[in-house]
């Protein structure tokens, strides 16, 4: 009697062909952050310069938006512009690829199980410098700005929608992209989470930032797509949000 021929093992990576992981070249990441910086200047120029200059200044809170907004819509613009017409690379390349509905799972599994840890080191950060990223965050709203409902949507839509698909196609898609096709997991997920905890111009929130950041591409490695790490920062930045609003009505 033939033995039963065990099944063979899962392959995490099925839903993305494994010639599409980690084209990325330095020449590729180079190109699109480039392109990616080149366009926020040219973002707040047509997006803060002349809309000040035909209906007067603009106030701080509008501007915190378009910020979030710009940077979004320049990171979307060089992985379109530089990476799929230029460099004829496809979505994949990034990433943007379907994932397993267990992806999302463990993703949000793991945020849940990181968010004692991020609690910690807020304290710690806090004890430090002072001030939360919350704290931080309001000081760039004027007090009673959150009250306008126009500027609460708007803020909504940008931090948990357009912020999480801008940078999680940027640090991961780009960044973590490019260097995990020249080194290992920890060096790639490292220093792309450094540089995703610097680019949100918050001392406080540096540290969290980028404990979550390694997480996401721990998340992006695992399910060889970006939108488990894209689902789970929206999550994250829904909390943030509320917080955000608490804390404004709270008067902090």
């Amino acid at each position: 009697m033939t033995a039963p021929v065990a099944p063979p093992p899962t392959d995490w990576t099925a839903t993305i062909p494994v010639a599409t992981r980690w084209r990325l070249t330095w020449k590729h990441g180079l190109a699109i952050i480039v392109a990616m910086l080149a366009m926020v200047p040219v973002g707040g120029f047509l997006f803060v310069w002349i809309p000040s200059r035909t209906m007067g200044a603009l106030s701080p809170a509008v501007l915190h938006l378009l910020g979030i907004f710009i940077s979004a819509l320049a990171s979307v613009l060089a992985v379109y512009l530089v990476g799929i017409k230029i460099f004829r690379l496809d979505w994949a390349a990034f990433g943007v690829a379907t994932a397993r509905a267990g992806a999302y799972w463990r993703g949000i599994g793991l945020w849940l199980l990181l968010l004692p840890l991020l609690a910690m080191i807020l304290y710690i950060t806090r004890e430090f410098t002072g001030v939360t990223p919350l704290e931080a965050q309001l000081a760039w709203l004027p007090s009673g700005s959150l009250d306008d409902w126009r500027v609460l949507v708007t803020l909504g839509l940008f931090m948990i929608v357009a912020a999480p698909i801008g940078e999680e196609l940027l640090f991961r898609g780009v960044v973590f992209g490019t260097l995990r096709r020249l080194m290992g997991f920890w060096p790639s997920a490292l220093i792309s989470a450094a540089a995703f905890g610097t680019a949100h111009m918050i001392l406080a929130a540096i540290p969290p930032v980028f404990v979550l950041g390694v997480a996401l591409a721990w998340m992006y490695e695992r399910a060889g797509s970006i939108r488990p790490p894209i689902a789970v920062h929206m999550i994250h930045n829904t909390l943030v949000f509320v917080g955000l609003l608490a804390a404004q009505l709270a008067g902090v």
